[in-house]
């Protein structure tokens, strides 16, 4: 393996805090000042000193979190009693924002069966109650981090095999696939940033589906979700650059960023992190910025979260006590075998 499992478990959930705190700090900018960002090799944009800071920030990465730690001690995410309704009732977020924060989780816990893991999105999305275009691109989303972690993800297919992997399981929505497509055609052209945004925020799949019926209503978290995959795809082998594009695309840059740090880490691995984000997001207790946004003390804690993740995953008898060193992990059932699953 390139990377190991862990470490991509890892890069998934510690990329995505990085996105929505990089996100946060952009919220609330004028375009000319997104322009002025520069991807530096500090941690300096790691902060939240920005209108984006407060309520408005705050929310994905606790449900994030939330979910994690539901999967962790149950083996399953009921969204009744998960342990997540009060991050559900504090955060404005609705649609794909929230859906796609709580199947992050889901996406890493159910990766190695992709039948599974597009059903358990599926419920997890409908029980939010999600429109269905919000639902497909966050089974997009599923389906690329699924690819990562399994090693078959290839930038350059990507993008076919995501709507493949929609159209096998019915799941396919004709104006998120419109989208995809469309994020293929702008970087086989090699499309800049800005005409990206604005291709990716046209309305035409909205118009012709209301010409035709509901059934390819596309919604903008679609084309939000669509300008992550570009971000990603452009530069996935960088994922300073990918995010840094994400944020300063000025297009709800909290959650364009979390998705776009969530496939490049899953990618990547922890490996590909810069290292100045990642002494930003372990400042020492009260101070990192992921206090705020994710409820934790800093990166150290993420990355304690994906190990207990990957270690309930894999069937080890005690995950909730599960650590980071492997002599520290329980028993292991062959998956299964003993695991209920």
């Amino acid at each position: 393996m390139r990377y190991s499992l862990l470490s991509r478990f890892q890069g998934a959930l510690l990329g995505a805090a990085a996105g929505e705190v990089l996100g946060a700090g952009c919220q609330g900018r004028s375009r000319a000042q997104l322009q002025q960002l520069r991807p530096g090799v500090g941690g300096r944009g790691l902060r939240l000193d920005s209108p984006g800071r407060g309520s408005q920030a705050a929310g994905l990465g606790r449900l994030a979190v939330a979910g994690a730690e539901s999967l962790i001690q149950c083996g399953v995410l009921n969204v009744s009693h998960w342990g997540g309704s009060e991050e559900l009732s504090r955060t404005s977020r609705t649609g794909a924002g929230a859906a796609a924060a709580i199947c992050l989780p889901m996406a890493l816990f159910y990766h190695e069966n992709e039948e599974k893991l597009l059903s358990q999105l599926h419920g997890a999305v409908l029980s939010l109650q999600s429109p269905r275009a919000a639902s497909s691109g966050v089974l997009a989303v599923g389906c690329a981090l699924g690819m990562a972690l399994k090693e078959k993800l290839d930038p350059q297919t990507l993008i076919r095999q995501t709507i493949a992997c929609l159209e096998d399981a019915g799941a396919v929505n004709p104006a998120t696939a419109e989208l995809l497509a469309r994020v293929e055609s702008l970087l086989e052209r090699g499309a800049c940033l800005e005409m990206a945004a604005e291709q990716l925020g046209r309305r035409e799949p909205a118009a012709r589906a209301a010409a035709n019926g509901s059934a390819g209503e596309s919604s903008p978290d679609s084309a939000l979700i669509a300008l992550a995959f570009y971000c990603f795809l452009s530069s996935p082998e960088d994922m300073r650059l990918s995010v840094m594009r994400a944020v300063r695309a000025g297009f709800d840059p909290i959650l364009t960023g979390m998705l776009t740090g969530a496939l490049s880490g899953a990618y990547n691995s922890t490996a590909g992190m810069p290292v100045g984000w990642r002494a930003a997001l372990s400042q020492p207790a009260g101070t990192s910025p992921l206090n705020e946004l994710w409820g934790v003390a800093g990166a150290a804690e993420i990355l304690q979260l994906a190990a207990r993740l990957l270690a309930a995953w894999s069937g080890v008898y005690q995950p909730a006590e599960a650590g980071i060193e492997s002599c520290r992990w329980g028993a292991v059932a062959a998956p299964q075998i003993i695991r209920p699953r």
